[in-house]
Parts: structure tokens; C-alpha cells; sequence
């Protein structure tokens, strides 16, 4: 019987040599209680054949079979002692067949020397414990065909011999030994491609598994690193935008004439875009790896449209745009999720929908889809009367760096991440953006995000204190190494009615804090000497437990970072480049504000 085709595909000098050695091993695994059975077989023989023969005759046969077995036992034995290396396995291969060889050779002697044509139950019996013999060795030789072909040509071409030698119908035994023994063989080797093909898949498999273990491994070994380079350039990038967008800030609390102020306005407007890409970057490299992490906290989702559109609307108005908005009737209510994340939804597609529109209107609207006691549907939509767009376009919208075409990105400019790392955001949400649009028709954006409900919070110090434009008092500790951020923060905190000491880094910080009293603390997470996550932490062995405010004001932004600066023992975390505004409202939630002596400028809100 051919053995069957399992594959054919090649296989691999590699997974060859494994097979090969495998096969060996097998041969020695297999043996256990056969060797027994062998001297048990042998013993029914003596016993069953007539006393034709002598005594002396079967004792020594079963004494040799009883050698053998032992020799062989002893062999197992050795090799597992030994466990031999895949190089020295062919010279145990062929120890084993000597030794099956020899246990063969004793069955053929047998048959030939007990066989009697006369007694024909004695004869039986031998006939049968051979051919027992052969076919159970087929399962435990079948691992080395070489092994077993040997086994039977031994121990049954004897009789075969024997059979054309003792005169009429012995030929017809001879033939059915033979076809007997092909059978054998022949079923040997179909279990032996069978074993064969069960081994491949086995090594096969762990190849795969371990190339597959090696390419994720490699995989998150280039994810840290590109997460290790984005915090890296983000931590470089951030520490001159700080500069860049806080003294943007300072200037335009400054007296300016109109051309001065639109010098500032075009400046700062630039620097917000770099600022946002940055952003975006970030976001996409988050979403990428997984670790983009949603707040779970109540908010009004009616007061988030509201900051939306409040943000935007001087732009629409520059373009002379009208922005409606739409909100559900009656009271105001609140959820749980990330407030954050929904702005940063409708600020990307209305701020499209305000860039790609240039005349008409823009309607926002909310409305509440589903609502139970735990859990509340709202759907938003967001329709334009700008360029539209066709349905190619669409098709392609919410790909990673995709415009509409090549002229849309020179008119319009943009990174084509809003799109793609909105979808991602809303899909979190329980949602999916959804557009309808015709060119120059205007377009439709809709999504649905699902949270679950919340009673309204309890108002913040940071929001149910004193307003904005007044002066805030306390000494406050910086620890900056940067030339240029030092004087942003220092010109912020002046113009707030701050008393502040600069210091350029942790240790020097560390000193501050052991000679004098401060009311907080701002620490930059990086310097020279000793780090603000270090100096953080000695600084609180030092106050053993004395409350003292220290706030975070770092270029690092990862969601990690903020994580790391609380561990360290850090009360909050802003993030550069700062705003003055909410610098403010960072420092007013940890300080105590005195009555209005100067009101800071209107424009520390604007930028």
C-alpha cells in the first residue's frame, strides 16, 4: 500500500536533520515492555513445540533470546544515561539494528530449527509467534524503515527457505510468507511517512512559533523605540515651542500697534498649527501601539459642544461664517467618559468643516438617541456648506495622511491624521464617523458615541475660585534648566503678583527647599545634576510629609510621563508648551488668591 502524499512542499535540510534524529529516539522510546514480551514469546515457544527436540536445544534458543533481550535492554538504558547529541545519533541508529538484527536472527533460527512438518499444532504455534513477532515490531521499528526490513528478512526468509525445501505445496507457504512479509514492510513504511509527516508539522510549527515570537518580539522592540523617539522628539520639540508660543503669549499683553499685532497673530497662529501636528503625531503613535488611554470622569456634554464652538467661533466670524449650534431641551445633564477626547472629535471636524467652507454656515447639533438610567446614546452632526467633496474622495477620507486630492492639500494644507485619528477616537466611543457629501454641495459628518450616566460633579477649587484677571500671591520655586523657558515662566508668573526663584536644577532645587519655605513648586522633569522625578523624591523625605504643592511642567507628554511624575510624589502635571491661562488655573487650585491688585491682561485667554 503506498504511503500518501502529505505535502509537497520541500522540506528543509534543518527540519530533515531534526526528523532524522527524532526517528532515532523513537526507536529507543519504543522499546519498554517489547524486550519483555520478546523473552515471554520465546519461553510460549519451547514450551508449546513438541519434545521432539532436546531440552538442551530450546534452553540454549531461549538462553540466546534472553542474552539478547538483555544486551538490548542494556542499550536503552545507555543511550538514555547518555542522552547522545544529534551528531553521534547515527552510531546509536546503528547499535540499535544490531541489536534488533540479533533478536531477528534467533526467530529465524527458531524457525527453521523447531519447525515440524509432522505435528502440525506444534508447527502452529511457531508459525504464529513469528509472524506475531514481525507484525508487532512493525509499530516500534517502523521509525527507521532500514531497521525493519532487516528485522523480517531475518526472521521470516529462514522459513521461507525451509518452506521450498520440504517438497510438495511448500512453495505455496513460501509465497505467503513472502507476500506476508511485503505486506509488512509496506505498512512499516506508510507508518513510517506518517510519523515522518507528524514530526514535520511538529518542528514546522515550531519554527513558526518561534519565528513568529522573534518577529513580535522585534516588533515591540521597534514600537519602544519609536515610542522612546516620539517622547524624545516631543520633549525636544516642546521645550522651544515653550518659548516660541509663551513669549507669543507675553508679547501680546504688550502695547502694539495694529500691523505689530497681526505680525504676533500670524506667528501664533503658526506655531499653534506646528503645535497641533505634534499633537496629532503623538495620538496616531499612541493609537498605533495601544496605549491611547480615555479618562473615565463626568462632564456636561452640553458644556463641551459649547467650548467647542466658543473656541471656533472667531474663526468662522474672520470668514464671515455663521455657526449655529443645536442642543437637546431641558436641563443640562452629565456622563462619564473623556471630555478631552469628544472636544478634540468636534474641534477636528468643525475646524475642517470651517477651513473648507467659504461662505454660509456650519450647524452643530447634539441629540440624545437612546437613554436609560445607566447609559445615554448621543449622536452629533456637523453640516457645511463649503466644497463638498465626491465619492472617491470619501472612500479615502479616513486614511492615514489622506486629503482629498493633491490640490486640496496645497490649497487647504493639513497632515491628513484629524480624519483618521478621529474615527479611531470615536470608535472607542462605541461609534463610527459617517459623511454624505456632494461637490460644492456642502457635507454631513455624523457620529454616535455611547457613555454612561453620572450625577454632576461637584465644582472644582480650580473652577469655583476667584476669576482669572485677579493676582494671585505666594513664592513659588522653579526648577527649569532652559535659558528661555526660565524667562517665560518668569515673565508669566510677574505678570500673576507671584514672588518666584529660579533654579537650574533638582539638586539646587533639593537646596532650596532644605533652607527655605515655599507655597509650590513648578519642576521640570529633565535637567542636568539631578532630575525633578529624583529631586521630587528627596524633596519629600525631606518634608516628611508636610504638604507642599509640586506641579509638573514638563516637555514630556506621554501618558507614561504623567504617570511617572505622580509615582515620583508630583501633585499635578502641565505640559509645554504652557499657556498662561492654564498656568494660572494649575496654580490657583494650589494657592490661596488675594483681592485684585492689577488685572493680567484679557489676552493670557487668546492664543
Amino acid at each position: 500500500m503506498a504511503s500518501p502524499d502529505h505535502s509537497n512542499t520541500p522540506v528543509t535540510p534543518e527540519i530533515d536533520s531534526r526528523i532524522e534524529a527524532e526517528m532515532t529516539r523513537l526507536l529507543y522510546r519504543s522499546q519498554g515492555s517489547s524486550l519483555i514480551i520478546n523473552v515471554l514469546m520465546a519461553i510460549i515457544v519451547v514450551i508449546g513445540i513438541d519434545d521432539t527436540y532436546s531440552w538442551n536445544a530450546k534452553v540454549t534458543w531461549v538462553g540466546c533470546m534472553l542474552v539478547a533481550s538483555l544486551l538490548r535492554w542494556a542499550l536503552v538504558k545507555s543511550f538514555f544515561r547518555h542522552v547522545p547529541s544529534p551528531d553521534k545519533l547515527p552510531r546509536w541508529r546503528y547499535l540499535y539494528i544490531a541489536g534488533s538484527s540479533l533478536s531477528a536472527g534467533l526467530w529465524g533460527w527458531a524457525a527453521v530449527a523447531f519447525f515440524n512438518v509432522e505435528n502440525t499444532f506444534s508447527s502452529l504455534i511457531l508459525v504464529m509467534m513469528v509472524a506475531g513477532m514481525n507484525a508487532g515490531a512493525s509499530r516500534s521499528l517502523s521509525a527507521v524503515p532500514l531497521t525493519y526490513r532487516i528485522y523480517v528478512s531475518l526472521s521470516m526468509l529462514p522459513a521461507s527457505i525451509l518452506f521450498l525445501l520440504i517438497g510438495e505445496g511448500g512453495w505455496l507457504l513460501a509465497f505467503i510468507t513472502f507476500t506476508y512479509g511485503m505486506f509488512l514492510v509496506g505498512n512499516s513504511k506508510q507508518q513510517h511517512a506518517d510519523l515522518r509527516h507528524l514530526y514535520r508539522l511538529i518542528f514546522e510549527n515550531e519554527e513558526n512559533v518561534a519565528t513568529l515570537e522573534d518577529a513580535k518580539n522585534k516588533a515591540e522592540d521597534a514600537n519602544r523605540s519609536k515610542g522612546d523617539f516620539l517622547a524624545t522628539m516631543s520633549h525636544e520639540i516642546r521645550t522651544p515651542m515653550n518659548g516660541v508660543i509663551g513669549m507669543l503669549q507675553i508679547l501680546r499683553g504688550t502695547p502694539l500697534n495694529r500691523e505689530q499685532s497681526s505680525h504676533v497673530k500670524i506667528a501664533a497662529s503658526s506655531a499653534h498649527t506646528l503645535l497641533r501636528l505634534l499633537n496629532d503625531i503623538l495620538d496616531f503613535s499612541k493609537m498605533e501601539s495601544g496605549k491611547l488611554e480615555f479618562e473615565n470622569l463626568p462632564f456636561s456634554p452640553n458644556e463641551a459642544i459649547r467650548e467647542v464652538v466658543e473656541l471656533l467661533r472667531n474663526k468662522a466670524t474672520e470668514k464671515q461664517i455663521s455657526l449655529n449650534l443645536s442642543l437637546p431641551s431641558g436641563s443640562d445633564f452629565h456622563v462619564l467618559g473623556d471630555a478631552v477626547r469628544l472636544k478634540q472629535v468636534l474641534l477636528n471636524l468643525t475646524g475642517n468643516a470651517i477651513k473648507f467652507t467659504e461662505k454660509g454656515s456650519i450647524a452643530i447639533s447634539m441629540i440624545v438617541r437612546e437613554a436609560t438610567k445607566s447609559e445615554v446614546t448621543l449622536h452629533f452632526q456637523i453640516v457645511d456648506s463649503g466644497i463638498g467633496m465626491d465619492r472617491a474622495t470619501q472612500q479615502k477620507l479616513f486614511k492615514v495622511f489622506s486629503q482629498g486630492d493633491s490640490s486640496t492639500t496645497r490649497k487647504f494644507g493639513g497632515s491628513g491624521l484629524g480624519l483618521a485619528i478621529s474615527q479611531k477616537l470615536v470608535r472607542t466611543m462605541g461609534g463610527e464617523i459617517t459623511v454624505s457629501s456632494q461637490v460644492n454641495r456642502g457635507s454631513t459628518f455624523e457620529f454616535g458615541a455611547q457613555f454612561r450616566t453620572a450625577e454632576k460633579p461637584v465644582s472644582s477649587k480650580a473652577n469655583s475660585t476667584t476669576p482669572t484677571h485677579q493676582q494671585l500671591s505666594g513664592n513659588i520655586l522653579v526648577a527649569e534648566d532652559d535659558p528661555v523657558n526660565q524667562q517665560v515662566i518668569k515673565l508669566m508668573l510677574k505678570r500673576m503678583g507671584l514672588q518666584h526663584t529660579l533654579v537650574a536644577n533638582g539638586a539646587d532645587a533639593l537646596a532650596a527647599v532644605q533652607s527655605s519655605e515655599w507655597d509650590a513648586i513648578l519642576m521640570d522633569c529633565q535637567m542636568p545634576v539631578m532630575d525633578g522625578y529624583e529631586a521630587t523624591r528627596a524633596i519629600r523625605e525631606h518634608l516628611k510629609g508636610s504638604p507642599l504643592p509640586i506641579i509638573a511642567l514638563t516637555a514630556n507628554a506621554m501618558a507614561a510621563d504623567r504617570q511617572a511624575c505622580l509615582d515620583a510624589g508630583m501633585n499635578d502635571f502641565l505640559t509645554k508648551p504652557v499657556r498662561q491661562k492654564a498656568l494660572y488655573d494649575y496654580l490657583s487650585q494650589w494657592l490661596n488668591p488675594e483681592p485684585p491688585v492689577a488685572p493680567i491682561a484679557a489676552q493670557t485667554e487668546q492664543f
